[in-house]
């Protein structure tokens, strides 16, 4: 897979979607594509790229276009963080 070039990726999140998602019994997070995430370890793993109907979340990282389901998803004060670390998003994507 291509490397996204940086107006590529611009252009793409031109169009931004925002989702509610249930994340933790109850929970509603909001999701938009632009906004930073998080892993379990307090790291910023990068932009969320896209959210899809069923709340998943893309994120590119090295490169790479990966999926990270919604249920891994939390607000914790106030940024958006997975339960994954970088190293199981990166494996499981």
């Amino acid at each position: 897979m291509k490397k996204l070039t940086p107006i590529a990726l611009a252009a793409a999140l031109a169009t931004i979607t925002i989702l509610p998602v249930a994340a933790h019994a109850g929970d509603q997070v909001t999701i938009s594509a632009g906004k930073s995430l998080y892993s379990a370890d307090g790291k910023r793993l990068g932009s969320v790229y896209r959210v899809l109907k069923d709340g998943t979340i893309q994120i590119i990282i090295d490169g790479r276009l990966l999926a990270i389901k919604p249920d891994t998803i939390s607000n914790q004060n106030g940024k958006l963080v997975t339960s994954l670390t970088k190293s199981a998003v990166l494996t499981a994507g």
